[in-house]
């Protein structure tokens, strides 16, 4: 998973909580049955294949994430809109995450990422 330097000032816990969901959104098929094995781990519905039980795990994240009161915008922790594109460019410099994650991240991406949080 990747994390952006601007959200350093936000503890580390809930900005990581904050972009999980997308996050997985955005891994899960680098991976379907890594997803689908967290998806039977953490009790969630399994589908009739690896992608639908993947899914279904990133949709059981993202209520959790909801249940338990995790900020759904980067607006709720004051971060404009218009702070996306110099996040995302900061996001491209953490390579010790990038180089981790499951999935090629390009700044579009993080792109992305960052305005689905929005």
């Amino acid at each position: 998973m990747f994390r952006s330097p601007i959200l350093s000032y936000t503890p580390h816990g809930l900005s990581n909580a904050i972009l999980l969901p997308s996050v997985m959104k955005f891994n899960r098929s680098a991976n379907l049955r890594k997803y689908a094995e967290v998806t039977i781990a953490c009790g969630a519905p399994v589908g009739k294949d690896d992608n639908e039980t993947a899914q279904n795990g990133v949709d059981f994240i993202c209520e959790l994430s909801k249940t338990v009161g995790i900020p759904q915008k980067l607006s709720d922790l004051n971060i404009p809109q218009n702070a996306v594109d110099g996040m995302a460019k900061a996001a491209m410099e953490v390579q010790r995450l990038l180089k981790n994650n499951p999935r090629e991240v390009t700044e579009q991406d993080a792109r992305d990422i960052y305005n689905s949080l929005y």
